[in-house]
C-alpha cells in the first residue's frame, strides 16, 4: 500500500481548485444520480472528463475481484486508459460534491473499496504487462479524479488517517512521475494534461514548489507549440484546440486564483485562438467534424459563468446564434499558415441556420491527429450538411473504420489509384495553401498536393457564396486512375445522375445541390455503406459510432488529367441565389457570371508547377560541382546539403541561391557522402530529394558517381502472409536511392508490445508470443527525410 510523510493542504474547496467545473455544472445531473446507482449494483460505467460523457462497457464487475486488465470489444485501448485513470469514481463522487448523491456514503465507501482493489492491482506483477497503468495521459487524467475524490472525502468527514495514508501516498507518487521528464510528453496535448495535474497535486501537498515551477515552465513551452502565428491549433482538428483552450484556460484561472501572476499572461494570450472557433463552427453549432473532432458542441465549448465562451464575444454569438455577444464582422476567413479557408454566407439571426457555409483545407504542421483529407472541402446550406467530412471513429490502430475515415478515399478530395498516402510529420511540406484572394464576387484559394509519389495536384477552388468552382489540375508522368470524391450528409438524396452530373436535394428545404462536371470524359459510381461490400460511404458522429452514407466517385484514367467542376445551391428552378448568366465557356476555360448587375469572369489557367527531375554531379579540379538542370518556373532557388552516409549528418551545405549550380571543396577521404538537392518557389513551396551519391576513396581523385534513377521514395505495396500459427512475415515492396531504417512497432490489443529496427530491408518475420488482437505498422526513415508510415490491418493471434 503507498505510504507518504507528505502533508494535505486542507481546508481548499472544490471551486478554488476549477477541477471538474464543466461537469459541476452539467445539467445532467439526473444521470450521475442514476448511473451511481448502476456502479453500486455492479454495473462497469466510468465517465470521460476530456469529453463529458459516460461510456458504457456492457460487463459488470465483481468489487472483490475488479478484472483491472478488462479488454471490451470496441477500443479496448480508449476505454482501458479511462478504466486506468479511475474514471469509475467520478460518477459515485460527482452527486456527492453536489449534495445530490441518494447514499452519499455507500457512494464514498465503494470509491474506496475500488480504490484499494486498483492500488492492490498496480502492486501486482500483472499490472506491468498493461501499458496503461502508468502513462502520460492516464496518470494526469488519474491524479485529477483522485483529487476529485479526495475533497468529497473531505466535505463528507471520512478523510480519516488511513483514508488520508491512501491519498497522500498515491498522490505524491503520481506528482513523482508527472515531474519526470523521461515520462513527460512534448509537443502534444497530453503534455498540458500532465501540466495542469501536476500543478493542482503540488497546490494540494506541502513543501513542492518545484513542481510548480516545473509545470510552468512546461505549460510556456507547450503553449508556444500549441498555437501557430495564427492561432490557429497544430493538432489538425477544431475538436482539440477547444480541448486545449480549455487546459490552458483551468490551468490559467487556477494560478490567478492563487495570486500568479504568470496565470494571466497566460490566458490573454490563448484569448485570441478563440477567432479561429467562431469561423470553424457551422451555422447549425456544431464544430465541423475535421480530424479527430467529434461535432457536438457541448462537449467541447461550455459558456462561463459569466455567458460568455474565452471572453470573446463574436465566438459566443456564433454558439449562441446571435443571442449575446457581438456580430462577427467578416464573411470569409483565410488562414493561409494554418490552411484553412472558410466562407459564411451571412450572420444575421434571422435565417442564422440555413446560411451557406463552406470550409476549404490543405496542409499541416504536425502528424498528430492528422486524417489524408488535404484538398478536401465541406459544405453546409439551408440547414443541412451537404458534403461531409466522415468523422473519426475511435482511436484504434488498425480498426477497419479507423482506417477508412482517415484515409483520402473518405474525403472530399483527389485519389490516386484508390490509395491513399502517408501524413508523416516529414511529409508536410508536400501540401499546403499557395495563394489566397478576395475579390468582390468571388474567393480563391489555391491547394497543392504532392504526397502521391510522382505526382503533382492543385486544387483551385473558387467560392461565389452559393456556388463552387472546382479546377484540378493533375500531372505525372506515369498513368494513373485518379478520382474524384464527394461524401453525402445524412439528410440528402441523389433525385438524378449521369455520367457527369449528379442533383443532390438538401433536406426538406427545397433547394438542391448540383455538380456538374465540365469536361467529357469522367465516369461517375454511387456508394452506399452497406457494412459488407462497399468500401465506401460510412460516417461517425461519436466515439464507436458508425452509419451508412453515399458516397459519389468520378474517374478519368491518364498521365496529365483535369477535373473543371461547378457545383451550384439552386432553387427548384434551378436559379442560384445571389448569381445571374452563369456561363462556363470551355473552349477559352473562361466562367462568367454576373451578381449585382456586374459581370465577372474566371480563367482556369494551369500553374507552372516545378520538380526535381534531373541534377548532374561531376568531378572538377580540387572538387565536384552540382547542376540542377530541371525546368522549373522563374524565381525559383536552388540549394545543396552533402550528408555524411555514415555519421547521417550534414557535412557540406549552402543557403538557397539563385544559382542551379554550387561547387563542394571536399576534404574527407575514405568516406561517402547522399547529395540532396533543393529547389524553393517564389510561393515557398518545396521540393528536395537525394539525387545520388560520391564516394572518395584514398585520395579526391579516386572516387565514384552514382546518379539516382529514380528520385524520392516509391512504396508499391504492403503485404504480409502467415507462415505458422504464431509467425507472420510482412513485406514492404519499395524503391528508394539510399540507405533506409524500418522501425517495425508491434500494438498487442491497443496498446504497444515492442519496437524493433530494421536496416535497408523491406522483409519482416515476427513470432508472436502470447495470443490476442495484434496491429504491426512500420516507420520507413530514408537517409534523405522521405519518410513513410504505414498501419496493416489488425489480425487475431490464437
Amino acid at each position: 500500500m503507498f505510504q507518504s510523510r507528505a502533508k494535505l493542504k486542507l481546508g481548499y474547496s472544490i471551486n478554488e481548485f476549477n477541477l471538474g467545473q464543466e461537469t459541476m455544472r452539467s445539467n445532467e445531473l439526473d444521470l450521475f444520480i442514476s448511473n451511481a446507482e448502476k456502479i453500486k449494483k455492479g454495473e462497469l460505467i466510468i465517465y470521460n472528463l476530456i469529453s463529458n460523457r459516460f461510456i458504457f462497457s456492457q460487463n459488470f464487475f465483481d468489487i472483490k475481484n475488479i478484472d483491472w486488465g478488462i479488454q471490451v470489444e470496441k477500443s479496448p485501448n480508449s476505454f482501458q486508459m479511462h478504466f486506468q485513470a479511475l474514471s469509475m469514481l467520478v460518477p459515485l463522487t460527482v452527486p456527492c460534491l453536489l449534495d445530490k448523491a441518494k447514499d452519499w456514503r455507500r457512494n464514498l465507501e465503494l470509491g474506496i473499496d475500488i480504490l484499494i482493489s486498483w492500488i492492490n492491482y498496480e502492486e501486482s506483477d500483472i499490472s506491468i504487462t498493461n501499458p496503461y497503468t502508468w502513462n502520460d495521459h492516464t496518470t494526469a487524467l488519474r491524479a485529477e479524479n483522485l483529487i476529485l475524490f479526495t475533497f468529497a472525502l473531505q466535505e463528507a468527514g471520512m478523510l480519516n488517517r488511513k483514508n488520508y495514508n491512501i491519498i497522500t501516498g498515491l498522490l505524491c507518487k503520481h506528482g513523482e512521475y508527472l515531474s519526470n521528464d523521461k515520462y513527460y510528453f512534448k509537443k502534444n496535448n497530453h503534455g498540458i494534461f500532465q501540466d495542469r495535474a501536476l500543478l493542482y497535486i503540488a497546490f494540494l501537498l506541502e513543501d513542492h514548489k518545484e513542481w510548480i515551477e516545473k509545470a510552468k515552465l512546461r505549460v510556456m513551452e507547450q503553449k508556444i507549440f500549441a498555437f501557430n502565428s495564427e492561432y490557429v491549433h497544430v493538432e489538425n482538428s477544431p475538436g482539440y484546440q477547444a480541448v486545449v483552450m480549455n487546459l490552458f484556460k483551468h490551468i490559467s484561472e487556477f494560478l490567478q486564483f492563487f495570486g500568479d501572476e504568470f496565470g494571466k499572461n497566460l490566458y490573454d494570450e490563448i484569448l485570441q485562438a478563440a477567432e479561429f472557433m467562431t469561423y470553424v463552427l457551422k451555422p447549425n453549432r456544431k464544430m465541423a467534424e475535421l480530424g479527430d473532432t467529434d461535432g457536438g458542441l457541448g462537449g467541447y465549448l461550455k459558456l462561463s459563468s459569466d455567458g460568455t465562451l474565452f471572453n470573446n464575444p463574436r465566438l459566443t454569438y456564433a454558439a449562441t446564434v446571435g443571442a449575446s455577444g457581438e456580430k462577427p464582422r467578416f464573411n470569409s476567413r483565410f488562414y493561409k499558415k494554418s490552411g484553412y479557408y472558410i466562407f459564411r454566407e451571412h450572420w444575421e439571426k434571422k435565417f442564422f441556420h440555413e446560411s451557406t457555409w463552406m470550409l476549404f483545407k490543405a496542409g499541416y504542421v504536425t502528424r498528430s491527429h492528422k486524417h489524408s483529407d488535404d484538398l478536401s472541402f465541406v459544405l453546409y446550406t439551408k440547414g443541412e450538411d451537404v458534403f461531409i467530412d466522415p468523422g473519426w471513429y475511435n482511436y484504434m490502430w488498425g480498426d477497419k473504420f479507423r482506417a477508412y475515415l482517415t484515409s483520402s478515399m473518405a474525403h472530399n478530395t483527389i485519389v490516386v489509384d484508390n490509395k491513399s498516402y502517408s501524413t508523416t510529420d516529414e511529409n508536410s511540406y508536400k501540401t499546403g495553401l499557395l495563394k489566397t484572394e478576395k475579390n468582390d464576387a468571388y474567393d480563391y484559394v489555391l491547394g497543392f498536393n504532392d504526397i502521391y509519389p510522382g505526382v503533382q495536384i492543385d486544387r483551385h477552388f473558387y467560392s461565389l457564396k452559393n456556388a463552387i468552382l472546382l479546377y484540378d489540375n493533375i500531372t505525372s508522368n506515369d498513368k494513373h486512375v485518379y478520382s474524384q470524391f464527394y461524401h453525402l450528409g445524412l439528410n440528402t438524396e441523389i433525385v438524378s445522375s449521369s455520367q457527369n452530373e449528379v442533383l443532390i436535394s438538401v433536406g426538406s428545404s427545397g433547394f438542391f445541390v448540383r455538380i456538374k462536371q465540365l469536361l467529357s470524359g469522367t465516369q461517375s459510381e454511387f456508394y452506399e455503406g452497406d457494412f459488407n461490400s462497399s468500401e465506401y460511404g460510412y460516417l461517425s458522429r461519436g466515439f464507436n459510432h458508425i452509419e451508412s452514407s453515399k458516397c459519389i466517385k468520378f474517374d478519368v484514367e491518364g498521365y496529365n488529367c483535369n477535373y473543371m467542376t461547378l457545383i451550384t445551391i439552386e432553387d427548384e428552378h434551378g436559379n442560384v441565389e445571389g448569381i445571374e448568366n452563369l456561363n462556363f465557356n470551355l473552349s477559352s476555360n473562361k466562367l462568367s457570371f454576373s451578381t449585382n448587375e456586374k459581370k465577372y469572369e474566371i480563367f482556369l489557367e494551369e500553374r507552372r508547377k516545378m520538380d526535381l527531375t534531373k541534377v548532374k554531379i561531376q568531378k572538377e579540379k580540387n572538387g565536384f560541382s552540382f547542376i540542377n538542370e530541371s525546368v522549373v518556373p522563374e524565381g525559383v532557388e536552388y540549394a545543396w546539403y552533402l550528408i555524411n552516409a555514415e555519421t547521417k549528418r550534414e557535412a557540406y551545405k549552402t543557403v538557397y541561391m539563385k544559382e542551379n549550380k554550387c561547387f563542394f571543396d571536399i576534404s574527407e577521404k575514405n568516406t561517402k557522402f547522399w547529395v540532396k538537392s533543393y529547389i524553393r518557389s517564389p510561393l515557398f513551396q518545396r521540393k528536395m530529394n537525394i539525387v545520388g551519391s560520391i564516394e572518395i576513396k584514398s585520395s579526391c581523385e579516386d572516387y565514384a558517381i552514382e546518379h539516382a534513377v529514380n528520385y524520392g521514395l516509391r512504396i508499391k505495396e504492403n503485404s504480409y502472409k502467415k507462415d505458422d500459427d504464431l509467425t507472420y512475415t510482412f513485406y514492404v515492396d519499395y524503391e528508394y536511392f539510399g540507405d533506409v531504417k524500418f522501425q517495425w512497432l508491434i500494438y498487442k490489443d491497443g496498446g504497444a508490445q515492442e519496437s524493433i529496427y530494421i536496416d535497408n530491408t523491406g522483409v519482416f518475420s515476427y513470432k508472436f508470443k502470447t495470443a490476442g488482437n495484434y496491429t504491426m505498422m512500420y516507420y520507413l526513415r530514408t537517409c534523405g527525410g522521405e519518410n513513410e508510415f504505414y498501419v496493416f490491418p489488425s489480425f487475431q493471434v490464437n
